[in-house]
């Protein structure tokens, strides 16, 4: 009776171990705790990479259907969590976490991200899997390209939107602009009234009535703007010109951590490619239609794109551990 007493408190004594060492790998939940203590089935980790660790419901939530179906495909339960990029980026490459989905903008700063597969991105089409942002101006403004807006205010989507944001910033740097080329003010005043605006209405309405001189829209936003709308400040295209198109990308990467098993990494990305016509309920709750194909080009455009104002992506970080292609099951 005794011994077994002593092995249930070692039982626990490991899951608490293992508790501490996966909760500073980013680990977050227990039921992956459990499962990978005790053995019970061997589930396949997800990685859902956030910047927001405080509104893990709402992110994960979309996903759900997705991850349910996917485990039924594969035979195996599929566990979705909130990670920081840091912590992403070595869990992938240790084997701890075998997929990822990562905005552009995160995906380039995961640690050994050029060792990881890109399986693919979901869209509205294939056509809209990645496509650019534009920036617009008043149709009768003098400003006839990028360089023209050198030290004008410019407004940018949310800081968390690898196009509107990212890509943006991008397109500034390569038109040669520095940090101090964007007009700036009080920072948490220009970031709550101009800098940074959720709401395209809103943010074509800041160029009409003046108040900054350009404006990122996301491409799809652009066209779906009416040609004409006569009142006044009510934004349409025949109001705005636009003036420069960012570089093209997805609004989400799904990639493999370089230890995944080929055959495991098959069988996903082909369930993915292949779920947008065969179940598309679990889709709808991301707002797509589907997943495709990433092209090499479209990549590139991603590990491009510059974090932040004056901060490039930067050199690659070297793996934690060296790659080892097929070795988790």
């Amino acid at each position: 009776m005794r011994k077994r007493s002593w092995t249930a408190v070692a039982m626990v004594a490991a899951a608490a171990a293992m508790a501490v060492t996966l909760s500073s790998a980013g680990c977050r939940t227990l039921p992956n705790l459990f499962l990978n203590v005790f053995g019970l089935e061997k589930p396949v980790n997800v990685a859902l990479v956030t910047e927001n660790a405080l509104d893990t419901l709402a992110l994960m939530t979309p996903y759900d259907g997705l991850m349910q179906a996917l485990g039924k495909e594969i035979g195996r339960p599929v566990l979705l969590e909130p990670v920081f990029a840091f912590q992403a980026g070595p869990n992938l490459c240790d084997g701890l976490r075998h997929l990822a989905l990562a905005p552009p903008a995160l995906y380039v700063q995961l640690q050994g991200r050029d060792l990881m597969p890109v399986l693919a991105a979901p869209g509205l089409s294939e056509a809209q899997v990645a496509r650019p942002a534009v920036l617009v101006v008043k149709s009768d403004s003098p400003v006839k390209a990028v360089t023209d807006l050198r030290g004008q205010r410019l407004a940018f989507g949310p800081r968390t939107d690898s196009r509107t944001y990212n890509a943006a910033l991008t397109l500034l740097v390569d038109s040669g602009f520095s940090p101090t080329d964007i007009a700036g003010d009080i920072p948490l005043l220009q970031d709550i009234f101009w800098r940074h605006v959720a709401s395209v209405r809103a943010r074509t309405q800041l160029v009409l009535d003046g108040t900054v001189k350009g404006a990122f829209l996301d491409q799809a936003d652009w066209e779906a703007l009416p040609e004409r709308d006569e009142r006044a400040n009510e934004p349409c295209r025949s109001k705005l010109r636009v003036v420069g198109q960012t570089l093209a990308i997805p609004d989400l990467l799904v990639c493999a951590s370089p230890k995944l098993g080929d055959d495991l990494r098959v069988r996903v990305q082909n369930y993915l490619l292949q779920v947008g016509t065969q179940n598309p309920d679990v889709v709808k709750p991301m707002h797509c239609a589907g997943f495709w194909k990433v092209s090499p080009e479209v990549v590139d455009n991603c590990r491009r794109l510059v974090i932040d104002e004056g901060q490039t992506s930067g050199p690659q970080p070297t793996a934690t551990s060296a790659p080892a292609s097929g070795t988790t099951p």
